[in-house]
């Protein structure tokens, strides 16, 4: 099991990286998050004319879709609106509904899907841990290497069926083993099924 230390910066590494990936300041994602604070909101009810479009966001989500919203011509208080919900530590995102909003939920979406890799990246170092293969720098080889499991598992389930052709669903498990992540792909079409073997040790082959 990874220590506190340890997970924050895995948080923080991923969340640097993944705004990195999209071209966003994360200086300007802190900057966003210093007007978050409670007594800064609003804690009218949704406004008229605006909707709920996400909710239950934490301080970095909500200074985060805040940030974008904004850099869309978007003005809070007058397109959108961020409000505190359970005690200000989770927030909520009305606004009117256009085509700006929903391009911003759509990357927030795909950075929230990056979400797994983090995961993925936790478990890599924990195994790497437990063997005594851990040191400087490790924090971002995991993440490197949890961005390329997401990647090749999201090709799998994507891709159309090898078998018959066709482009559906798939049932995936994961399991990570000693030197080695594994994928198992099964197509929902026709039965398909396909393994992926992602080694995770790659920075100790160099």
């Amino acid at each position: 099991m990874l220590d506190g230390l340890t997970l924050r910066k895995v948080d923080e590494r991923f969340k640097f990286l993944s705004l990195m990936i999209f071209g966003i300041s994360s200086l300007e994602v802190m900057d966003s998050e210093l007007h978050l604070h409670p007594e800064q909101i609003s804690k009218e009810r949704v406004k008229v004319g605006f909707k709920v479009v996400v909710d239950y966001l934490d301080r970095f989500e909500a200074a985060l879709i805040s940030l974008l919203l904004t850099k869309r011509g978007l003005t809070r208080g007058v397109d959108f609106e961020v409000e505190a919900e359970i005690q200000g530590s989770r927030f909520i995102v009305a606004a009117k509904p256009c085509e700006g909003v929903d391009k911003v939920l759509n990357v927030f979406d795909k950075i929230r899907e990056l979400v797994l890799a983090k995961r993925y990246a936790i478990h890599i170092l924990d195994q790497w841990r437990s063997r005594g293969n851990f040191g400087k720098g490790d924090v971002d080889d995991a993440l490197n290497i949890g961005y390329r499991i997401l990647r090749e598992r999201t090709q799998a389930y994507d891709e159309p069926c090898p078998q018959c052709g066709r482009t559906g669903s798939a049932q995936l498990t994961d399991r990570i083993r000693e030197g080695e992540f594994i994928v198992h792909v099964k197509k929902l079409c026709c039965g398909y099924t396909k393994k992926l073997v992602i080694p995770i040790e790659i920075r100790f082959m160099k």
